[in-house]
């Protein structure tokens, strides 16, 4: 049993929440519960506002018919598209990564690719002498591999 006309009894009586809480000796925000239907009241609760109202419990409960049922929705056939997919992130471990030579190495960036294969086509593209590969987990560590190998062709030890 739900206390659907509690506000507006309360409000034409005059009564603030704290005044009804007063009269009828039950906490207000028991009371504001009640109101917003958020909670049923016991035996004793409903007969206590009832008393402080002055109106019997039954008044305080409003038959309410229920709405009568509505038909499923449809679509109206509205294109319905899938949600959209992240893009797979590639797999932990190793990967090719392709750096170009250049006058500054501080200015190339690494290219990362999937297969060895991949990664010998895009060297082969940018000519003989032009391209490095290197197989690493991170960037860091083609980063850590690169300057190894360029301290090594300042040593005369490797070539482009």
């Amino acid at each position: 049993m739900l206390l659907t006309r509690l506000k507006s009894l309360r409000l034409a009586r005059g009564y603030s929440l704290r005044e009804l809480a007063a009269k009828s000796k039950i906490p207000y925000s028991a009371i504001s519960l009640l109101e917003n239907l958020k909670r049923e009241p016991q035996g004793r609760t409903a007969r206590n506002l009832a008393a402080a109202l002055e109106v019997t419990p039954t008044d305080l409960c409003e038959q309410v018919p229920s709405p009568p049922p509505q038909p499923p929705a449809s679509n109206d056939n509205k294109v319905i598209t899938p949600p959209t997919t992240r893009p797979r992130k590639r797999p932990a471990g190793i990967s090719h990564w392709v750096i170009e030579n250049s006058p500054d190495p501080d200015q190339v960036e690494p290219f990362r690719l999937d297969t060895r294969e991949e990664a010998e086509r895009l060297a082969a593209r940018l000519g003989p002498g032009q391209a490095r590969i290197y197989e690493a987990e991170s960037k860091t560590q083609v980063w850590q591999l690169h300057r190894n190998f360029l301290v090594r062709v300042n040593r005369g030890q490797e070539f482009w």
